[in-house]
């Protein structure tokens, strides 16, 4: 399973500035093993769409990985919906640490409004996020663009 996640952060790189590659150098970047670690024990990360008149909108979100998509809840009537269905692309970043044991996890891609997500995400969801009674609707991200750093002191099990 960690092999996608490390192929699509090694397209991404593959395609990035100069400044970004050197930002987040080679021995810097997490493995798909970390990778895979972060999504699924992560619970929340900022998450920005882009409002009707284009300024972005960030703010934090629960999600869930399941498969090769990443879910997001929400709440009945969050403006995030109205956002992806306009402009159905996000970004999310996990960002944990500071100074030498500073981690982050940056996934981009296109996304969609789901009713209900299949079984198996929604199992996921009751243990990842202690209950899903609160949600009222769901956004599928399916990345297509992962960046990641990891600082020497940085632990995948946490600061």
């Amino acid at each position: 399973m960690t092999s996608w996640l490390q192929d699509i952060q090694d397209a991404t790189f593959a395609g990035a500035s100069a400044a970004t590659t050197g930002s987040f150098g080679p021995g810097q970047r997490m493995s798909g093993d970390q990778l895979l670690k972060v999504l699924t024990t992560r619970r929340n990360a900022v998450v920005s769409t882009t409002r009707r008149d284009g300024r972005p909108h960030s703010t934090p979100g629960a999600f869930v990985l399941h498969d090769r998509s990443i879910w997001l809840p929400l709440v009945p009537r969050a403006a995030r919906a109205k956002h992806v269905a306009r402009q159905p692309w996000i970004s999310m970043v996990i960002s944990e640490g500071q100074l030498d044991t500073h981690g982050v996890v940056i996934v981009e891609g296109p996304a969609s409004l789901a009713a209900q997500p299949g079984e198996g995400v929604l199992e996921a969801a009751k243990s990842k996020l202690s209950g899903t009674a609160w949600i009222g609707q769901w956004i599928e991200l399916r990345p297509e663009r992962i960046l990641s750093y990891a600082s020497p002191g940085w632990k995948e099990d946490g600061v």
